[in-house]
């Protein structure tokens, strides 16, 4: 099911239900947190945040989480992309459209 609001986006397996499903040694997060473009020149800076959370040991994604401006105009792709089994790689190799907001979902980092 893809959730999505406004300004939030949500599907597949949160964090929570992702460490109960497969154990937290089994469950790699991606986060990332930036000011979307269309703030950068207003006094209002208004965070993104968005959250990867991946299955070990291939880093299948089972959660794709957002919150900020646009983006219950992206969750449906990613979406797709859960439902056909993408993986952390898979992002990895995706070529981002720049500049948005989504292309964060591509470039991001490990968190721990």
């Amino acid at each position: 099911m893809c959730i999505r609001d406004r300004y939030m986006g949500k599907v597949g397996l949160t964090e929570k239900d992702a460490i109960e499903h497969f154990g937290q040694k089994n469950v790699k997060v991606y986060r990332t947190r930036f000011v979307n473009l269309f703030y950068k020149v207003t006094t209002h800076q208004q965070p993104t945040l968005f959250k990867l959370v991946c299955k070990l040991p291939d880093e299948k994604v089972v959660g794709v989480h957002a919150i900020g401006r646009g983006v219950d105009e992206m969750i449906q792709g990613y979406s797709v992309a859960l439902t056909a089994g993408a993986t952390k790689k898979d992002y990895d190799n995706t070529l981002s459209i720049h500049p948005t907001s989504s292309e964060m979902f591509v470039t991001m980092g490990q968190y721990h």
